[in-house]
């Protein structure tokens, strides 16, 4: 550990509650380090993060979409990770409902889904995948496969909540916490969206799928309800999925009607 690195988590170590930018001085926090740059630390804090952050800085075209830039990554002899990266500007928002805003996000969307890869796994190379959609299920049939096409992969954040977008006037969205991104089949942006519905980013409501996707989505979610199989609510969510996907391939039926009925069916884990 060198001499910077030493002084980082000195500086750490004398936060405080109220200095927190993001996060918790319980979980991960975010503090700034200089004017210009800041530090994410924490158990949570992992290189895979730092690995993926620095290929999309790489990869992204940053007139459409900003990516901090990150510096370092190490961890103590506790196993808390630190990572250093550019501070960027803007705010957070709860909802993301703006006209503008939308359509500034769906030109990120259209920009990620151009940055392609022959084959899936996380943005910087091999190494572990962390996202909701991932974890191992000896409850999945591995009979029914999946048919993606190698065209199907493109970069995806798997992460993409207000929470982790920044607005700035003038400026495009910025986005952070890239620990879950990777090249992955296209579906899965909108099927973390489908799991976590919150209607915070009504773009992804506005979107059509083919009934092939839909048949894909089924069959990811049914896989990520596998997952969590010690939950009620996982199971009731494929029963109503596998009552969806007829509907969806007998109509045109968008994600928005889709969330409807989600809601409807009051599937969510606090109401079960």
């Amino acid at each position: 550990m060198n001499a910077t690195q030493v002084a980082i988590l000195e500086q750490c170590a004398l936060a405080t509650e109220h200095q927190p930018l993001g996060g918790s001085l319980h979980g991960n926090a975010v503090v700034n380090l200089t004017d210009s740059n800041v530090i994410k630390w924490g158990y949570g804090a992992f290189e895979q993060e730092y690995w993926n952050q620095r290929k999309a800085y790489q990869l992204l075209d940053h007139r459409i979409f900003r990516v901090p830039k990150v510096f370092d990554f190490f961890e103590d002899d506790t196993g808390q990770g630190y990572l250093v990266m550019e501070s960027t500007a803007g705010e957070k928002k709860r909802r993301i409902e703006d006209q503008g805003d939308l359509e500034a996000l769906v030109r990120v969307l259209q920009h990620f889904a151009t940055v392609r890869s022959p084959t899936p796994g996380p943005l910087a190379g091999p190494g572990p995948a962390y996202a909701l959609l991932f974890g191992d299920s000896d409850l999945l049939d591995n009979n029914r496969a999946f048919a993606f096409s190698p065209s199907d992969i493109c970069l995806c954040h798997l992460d993409f909540f207000p929470h982790n977008i920044k607005w700035q006037r003038g400026e495009p969205p910025c986005a952070l916490d890239w620990l879950s991104a990777g090249f992955w089949p296209h579906i899965f942006e909108k099927c973390s969206h489908l799991i976590i519905e919150d209607g915070s980013i009504p773009v992804f409501g506005q979107m059509w799928f083919p009934g092939t996707d839909c048949e894909q989505i089924v069959l990811v979610v049914e896989a990520w309800s596998n997952i969590r199989r010690d939950h009620f609510w996982a199971f009731t969510l494929i029963t109503f999925a596998r009552g969806l996907i007829s509907r969806i391939l007998t109509s045109r039926t968008n994600m928005h009607q889709i969330q409807e009925l989600l809601r409807e069916a009051e599937i969510r884990p606090d109401n079960l």
